[in-house]
């Protein structure tokens, strides 16, 4: 497994994460090509404070979405948005494979799911990490690695035998094998404000 991915290529870079995300990892197409699919319109280079500034004037129902190339993949990231699982993988996926760590900014539920060619190939709820949802074997036999290495504990004084939760996006990046830094995304890149709609 990988040991070298660090979550602090979001924080660092300015990504403000913590409500809720969806990052979709299409795997070796480019960032434009990826927003192209995904039908983002009015696509201009900018970082992505300004997107998120941007986003805000919009009003409520738009989400800042930006594509980073990273490691020969595009990586569509949206603060509070949801798109990449509701709608984009299908056709981020044609003729390739999408993976899209999902953590909603209203419930707290963490998801990854694996689209290949249109059609969502495994599931993995972080509510039940030991449960890989696919008919492929092989497939759940490497997520469930994958989960497991990325299991972290709770830390809850009260409580030192909580359970924990797997950390989906490292299992998302660790599937396709990349490790994003701050200087992949701390500089302009493609996006636009997208309305969101499940």
């Amino acid at each position: 497994m990988l040991d070298e991915y660090s979550p602090d290529w979001i924080g660092r870079a300015g990504l403000d994460l913590g409500p809720g995300y969806c990052i979709t990892i299409a795997l070796a197409i480019s960032s434009t090509e990826a927003l192209r699919r995904a039908g983002v319109p009015g696509v201009l280079p900018r970082v992505y404070d300004a997107l998120r500034r941007e986003a805000r004037l919009l009003g409520g129902d738009y989400v800042p979405v930006a594509a980073f190339d990273v490691g020969g993949h595009a990586v569509l990231v949206e603060e509070n948005g949801g798109m990449g699982l509701y709608r984009w993988g299908g056709p981020l996926s044609m003729g390739t494979v999408a993976v899209t760590a999902y953590l909603s900014p209203s419930s707290g539920a963490e998801r990854l799911v694996i689209t290949r060619d249109g059609a969502a190939v495994a599931e993995v709820d972080a509510d039940e990490p030991e449960v890989v949802r696919t008919d492929d074997p092989a497939l759940r036999e490497v997520l469930l690695a994958l989960v497991a290495d990325a299991f972290q504990p709770f830390e809850d004084e009260d409580d030192p035998d909580a359970d924990g939760m797997p950390d989906l996006l490292r299992v998302a990046c660790e599937y396709v094998g990349i490790h994003p830094s701050v200087h992949d995304v701390a500089v302009p890149a493609p996006g636009a404000p997208v309305r969101f709609t499940a």
